[in-house]
């Protein structure tokens, strides 16, 4: 059976996530997974969209990586997906905490509340994972980010208005002083 470039990539996007994570205990989360990468990441806040920049160069990554030359623009693989922007905001986390990317990854998955997702997805669980995704796109969560992917014990302002990227900088700044503490 010929695997389509999406089937491959889909792989290769999983196995940037399942190292540490994805077949312990029984468990499988590729139902998860592809949830995931079939929901359109969208941007709302300003200097977001280099979100999906981090996605298109995924993209070019893993095409690269697995010697495959596209038949057609990577773009044409669809909009950049929630599973593109996890990943790559997962490797951004990991460089700065000297820590594993498909662990950072977790987290963030985690902290949408989506960590315990194994096996098949049905119609109830499928809502839940789209409620997830909807509450980090369109900024539903908490103003301490609880709900989100960065949430804060002592946030500076309101989550919900700052673009991702300073949110996990934040998140990273507090993790670390709770390591350092012992907490």
């Amino acid at each position: 059976m010929i695997r389509s470039e999406h089937d491959r990539y889909l792989e290769w996007l999983e196995r940037q996530v399942v190292p540490q994570h994805g077949w312990r205990e029984g468990k499988h989360y590729t139902s998860l997974l592809h949830h995931l990468h079939q929901r359109e990441f969208e941007w709302m806040i300003a200097n977001d969209d280099n979100r999906i920049q981090d996605g298109f160069d995924l993209r070019h990554e893993a095409f690269d990586e697995m010697h495959l030359f596209p038949s057609a623009p990577l773009s044409t693989l669809g909009p950049v997906s929630m599973l593109e922007v996890l990943v790559a905001l997962g490797r951004k986390m990991a460089f700065q905490v000297s820590g594993h990317p498909g662990s950072c990854t977790w987290r963030l998955i985690n902290n949408m509340g989506l960590g315990k997702m194994s096996g098949i997805i049905g119609p109830i669980r499928a809502s839940r994972i789209e409620e997830a995704c909807d509450r980090v796109i369109y900024r539903t969560y908490q103003s301490d980010g609880v709900g989100g992917l960065f949430p804060l014990e002592y946030p500076r302002q309101d989550q919900r208005k700052v673009e991702l990227w300073y949110q996990m900088q934040y998140y990273v700044q507090e993790v670390g002083i709770k390591q350092r503490r012992g907490r």
